[in-house]
């Protein structure tokens, strides 16, 4: 969790972040992370760790209204940040009326000009990536039909994309297409649509959010849960091919290895948990919100055979470890009563093969923080 308000208190809010990061002189990988300042304007927050600390190096937004050039622009927020295969930096902003810029040296300052996007139909949500020497522009379309452009007709509020090979020359953008309509075309709750691409190990995949799991809180307020994808993009062209969402999301890259110091905030799916920042940057602790709440764990191997259990635990009840699901084989009952954080080592039942596991958190004093098996 990143408190912004407390790194910039001249922010009105902030939401839509869109992060970059590159190596440096200093040898340390450097993290920029641009965030909407409310409606108002940009800022950016810099780090040498994704987890932090975070700092703010302005006083203020990298770009608000009061900026010069930005012409018709009046809400230069929803950042997409970019770094090109030269090392340069690029900034695309705006609701309806968009903007690019190029990024000063420094990551935190803007190096004119600042030039016009012709976006059709264009809503908010912008985001850029760099692929095949190409500059990739997505967006979000309005709520209006789309009856006289490349996009499909009569859709509405869904992301499509431009490209151009030198983005501060305006006429160089060219609308390609839709590339993922709104999440209620496809039996979901309608909300405004935003997506980020991303390339891991070979595959591209879409993260987006929609609304889905705000019913089993038992809501409709429009609270917005983050979905991921894969999505099939031809680098060579570059084409973004169609996608649409799905309930079962991504399938799980790697094992949890459960011989390695593993956080409880590493999860697949919590009930009645939260969590709080706690020590050192990025760390934070479980605590069930009810008198019990419940940690899943996806796809843990044991290839190796485990005698003991050791969590990091504080507070006090009872943690337990279940194997596959909540009723499953006990694994380890872990009875806390410490008001310091302390680390337990418990016997533990063997399990063999892949298995999730289910931390039952009993009780509302129980501070979870790490966990492994010996």
């Amino acid at each position: 969790m990143i408190d912004v308000k407390s790194l910039a208190p001249w922010i009105i809010a902030s939401w839509a972040p869109s992060i970059t990061s590159r190596k440096e002189k200093d040898g340390k990988t450097h993290f920029y992370l641009y965030f909407s300042n409310s409606g108002s304007g940009t800022g950016v927050l810099t780090s040498t760790s994704p987890v932090g600390p975070w700092k703010s190096p302005l006083k203020k937004s990298l770009v608000d209204t009061s900026t010069p050039k930005l012409g018709n622009c009046s809400h230069p927020f929803d950042p997409g940040v970019v770094i090109d295969d030269k090392g340069t930096g690029w900034l695309t902003i705006g609701a309806k009326d968009v903007r690019v810029a190029k990024l000063g040296k420094d990551m935190i300052s803007i190096d004119r000009p600042i030039s016009v996007i012709k976006a059709p139909y264009h809503f908010e949500a912008n985001e850029l990536n760099f692929i095949n020497g190409t500059y990739v522009y997505t967006y979000n379309t309005d709520w209006t039909p789309h009856k006289d452009c490349s996009l499909k007709e009569n859709t509405r509020c869904t992301m499509a994309y431009m490209t151009s090979k030198t983005p501060l020359i305006t006429d160089s953008w060219e609308l390609k297409h839709d590339y993922f309509r709104n999440p209620g075309d496809h039996g979901m709750n309608y909300s405004n649509n935003h997506t980020h691409l991303h390339k891991y190990k070979g595959k591209w995949y879409l993260f987006y959010h929609s609304m889905t799991l705000q019913s089993s809180f038992n809501t409709d307020g429009g609270f917005r849960n983050v979905c991921v994808d894969e999505i099939n993009v031809d680098e060579n062209t570059p084409y973004i091919y169609e996608t649409k969402p799905t309930m079962q999301g991504v399938n799980q890259i790697k094992s949890v290895n459960p011989y390695m110091l593993q956080q409880a905030e590493t999860v697949a799916a919590t009930q009645d948990i939260v969590f709080s920042p706690q020590g050192r940057a990025g760390n934070m602790i479980a605590k069930a919100t009810k008198e019990s709440g419940m940690i899943k764990v996806r796809g843990v191997e044991f290839d190796k055979k485990v005698n003991k259990f050791i969590a990091l635990v504080s507070g006090k009840g009872v943690l337990k470890v279940k194997a596959d699901s909540p009723q499953g084989d006990t694994l380890a009952e872990v009875m806390v009563d410490s008001s310091v954080e302390k680390q337990v080592t418990i016997p533990t039942k063997f399990v063999k093969g892949r298995h999730d596991l289910f931390f039952i958190l009993d009780g509302k004093e129980l501070a979870f923080d790490e966990w492994k098996f010996k």
